[in-house]
């Protein structure tokens, strides 16, 4: 990838900023608003399906010193992070002799009613009656 002339020739702190509309380069990814960053971030978290708490990406943006890369890698540990705390929970229920059929079936339960309410449709094939049962 190849900067343009004015990139070239203007100091590395202005020569590029986030979302040019261009493709990014390493002096676009190391030279974000924090602004952009968080709209980044919102972005990757909606796609995931995720719900951030509010300040989350603003506190991420912040933190990165303006890497949009590292701001990326810091939300994406943040998610690691949370799945493996829920998997220690699961671990602790069945370490409790909680049957492993009916961790299985609360969480499938759950995981269903939250991806009922989210944006996203179901599956066509299934529909929503097949959906929702559980036995």
């Amino acid at each position: 990838m190849k900067l343009s002339r004015d990139g070239l020739l203007s100091p590395p702190s202005t020569s590029a900023t986030c979302g040019s509309g261009e493709k990014p380069t390493d002096a676009t990814i190391h030279a974000c608003r924090p602004t952009k960053i968080v709209k980044v971030l919102e972005f990757i978290g909606k796609k995931k399906g995720l719900q951030l708490p509010s300040g989350f990406a603003a506190r991420i943006a912040e933190k990165s010193n303006r890497s949009l890369r590292r701001a990326i890698l810091a939300f994406e540990t943040c998610h690691v992070q949370q799945l493996f705390q829920v998997r220690g929970k699961i671990y602790e229920l069945l370490i409790n002799c909680i049957p492993p059929e009916i961790v299985l079936k609360r969480l499938l339960f759950e995981l269903l009613k939250s991806s009922l309410k989210s944006p996203w449709k179901a599956s066509p094939k299934l529909g929503r009656k097949k959906c929702l049962k559980t036995d």
